[in-house]
């Protein structure tokens, strides 16, 4: 974390007025605490990026910072915050053709509406990993997989769940994820203990 942050001031003493510069340090921010499961503070700084991007009138950064936050705000299990954010990310995607976010943005979304039952909410997140497996966007692949283990661990397809968090761990490790190779462990040793 010093080192990520320290990595950050020094690029604000080369670039000290550029608001675009800025802007990308502070989503950067956010995404340091992320990586490093800060969860509350990720939130915090994406909630700062937020703003600086709308007052900057940076559309993308606005719907992808939207996006993070709906995605730290489901790690911390703030559904009905979650949604607001991915329903406002979503939105933008939509107005300005963000195709592979907006499709990114749904299945965050059919995750919160697989949470309450909606059966519609895990075809759209096979809809949303097809997209991104037929696009190689590898990182949508991966966080659309982890989503859908989730749900069978919700559900209590315990034989389903250890298979989906394996066979994710080996994609997420391929692909240099170790955050999602991490919580794969967790989620298998949790059932080995079981």
């Amino acid at each position: 974390r010093a080192a990520a942050i320290q990595a950050l001031e020094r690029a604000e003493q080369l670039l000290p007025a550029d608001t675009a510069a800025s802007c990308e340090r502070q989503k950067l921010r956010g995404l340091v605490h992320f990586f490093l499961r800060d969860f509350r503070l990720a939130a915090v700084e994406i909630e700062k990026a937020i703003d600086v991007a709308r007052s900057l009138g940076l559309t993308y950064e606005v719907a992808v910072n939207l996006h993070n936050l709906g995605d730290v705000l489901i790690r911390l299990d703030d559904y009905a915050r979650a949604y607001g954010a991915l329903q406002q990310s979503l939105a933008l995607c939509e107005e300005y053709a963000f195709e592979r976010l907006l499709t990114h943005n749904r299945m965050l979304l059919a995750y919160l509406a697989g949470c309450k039952g909606d059966p519609e909410g895990d075809k759209q997140l096979d809809q949303g990993i097809s997209y991104a497996e037929a696009n190689e966007f590898w990182w949508d692949v991966i966080s659309g997989r982890f989503l859908r283990a989730l749900l069978l661990q919700r559900r209590g397809k315990d034989e389903e769940a250890k298979h989906a968090f394996h066979s994710l761990r080996t994609l997420a490790k391929t692909n240099g994820h170790r955050m999602v190779v991490d919580d794969c462990d967790a989620a298998l040793a949790a059932y080995a203990k079981g």
